[in-house]
């Protein structure tokens, strides 16, 4: 991680750990192993689990607490999957793990946990002082990941008034009966999580699980390096984002076939950055070989600027490229810019 400027969220416990059905029987907190607990829930309410667990949290935090690669310490992953799961008692466990390792933890690294339900954990979100939140979130039930994502993001920012990170996604939550992450071959739903995570508030892309029998059989890399290319000269952490507004400019160039599509963004005062969609460009539609049309070629008008000259750049979102510049003038705080005909999407 230290030689790749990776950053790693170093997560604790999985919820397997805790279930019966998975990995219950091997688990030494379990009393046929010789641990204090008959039950796995009884691990978040005897003292004697949570004394051995905050042992466990001193040496990890001895250990690795020195590396500047350590983003945040992620106490569980979809601990809502454990058995007997009783969201009170999950919360006071987290409140108070979390309360401990702030404590013991000189670098005060964030700290974290997740859900499996992408609108779960609420009480433990409110009560247990965690540093910023998570979201998971899988097809095939979800069919447009990039309206989802965006709708959970803007929601989990308003309700809980802290930072949020899309920690795991995907077109199928499956590992067998026909994933339909094979499917999408050019990785779709890939370039739908981290253009819509980065374009609605997240302060990181939206994370993809299927790394080892997706992304990397598939090649499909590219599509991370072009954003890549797309943020490397903005300044987030100076930014003062919020949401990008826009209108449709009502003239003869605007029809019904040429405006399905959506805009995704952040501004402040004098900068923007935006994604634009055809509305049928998604993961689902890919997979079911839906022929798509062009769209664009009308003028959109965004509020909330200074008066003053902007540059609207045009970005390819495959390559990483910037493909057109041209200048705007914005004389009353609502800057015009024609969008170009685009096919699947772009970014300016």
């Amino acid at each position: 991680a230290e030689k790749k400027g990776i950053h790693i969220m170093l997560c604790l416990i999985n919820h397997g750990q805790l279930r019966v059905s998975d990995n219950w029987n091997g688990n030494p907190y379990n009393g046929a192993r010789g641990g204090p607990l008959s039950s796995p829930e009884q691990f978040f309410t005897e003292p004697a689990a949570k004394d051995l667990f905050k042992k466990r949290l001193r040496y990890i935090v001895s250990r690795y607490a020195y590396s500047t690669r350590l983003l945040a310490w992620e106490l569980f992953n979809e601990v809502e999957l454990t058995d007997n799961y009783d969201p009170s008692t999950v919360a006071d466990w987290h409140r108070e793990m979390a309360d401990y390792l702030r404590t013991i933890d000189p670098y005060k690294h964030l700290v974290t946990t997740s859900f499996g339900d992408p609108t779960g954990g609420d009480l433990t979100w409110r009560t247990s002082n965690l540093d910023f939140t998570q979201t998971h979130m899988y097809g095939p039930e979800v069919k447009d990941l990039a309206q989802a994502l965006s709708r959970e993001i803007e929601r989990k920012l308003a309700t809980y008034e802290k930072p949020t990170l899309v920690g795991e996604f995907g077109a199928d939550w499956r590992w067998f009966d026909s994933p339909y992450y094979y499917k999408d071959k050019d990785g779709v739903e890939i370039h739908e999580g981290i253009w819509v995570s980065l374009m609605t508030g997240s302060f990181g892309t939206a994370m993809l699980w299927w790394w080892d029998v997706y992304v990397d059989p598939y090649n499909l890399y590219y599509h991370y390096k072009a954003l890549r290319s797309f943020v490397t000269s903005i300044s987030f952490s100076r930014s003062g984002f919020t949401k990008l507004e826009y209108n449709m400019v009502n003239n003869e160039k605007a029809n019904s076939t040429n405006t399905d599509f959506e805009v995704f963004g952040l501004r402040n005062s004098t900068f923007a950055i935006g994604w634009i969609r055809n509305r049928n460009y998604n993961w689902f539609n890919a997979v079911n070989n839906l022929t798509l049309n062009n769209v664009g070629g009308v003028d959109l008008e965004f509020p909330g600027l200074d008066a003053g000259n902007y540059f609207f750049e045009v970005w390819d979102t495959y390559t990483g490229e910037k493909t057109m510049s041209f200048e705007a003038e914005n004389f009353s705080g609502k800057l015009t810019v024609e969008i170009p005909i685009f096919l699947k999407d772009l970014a300016f």
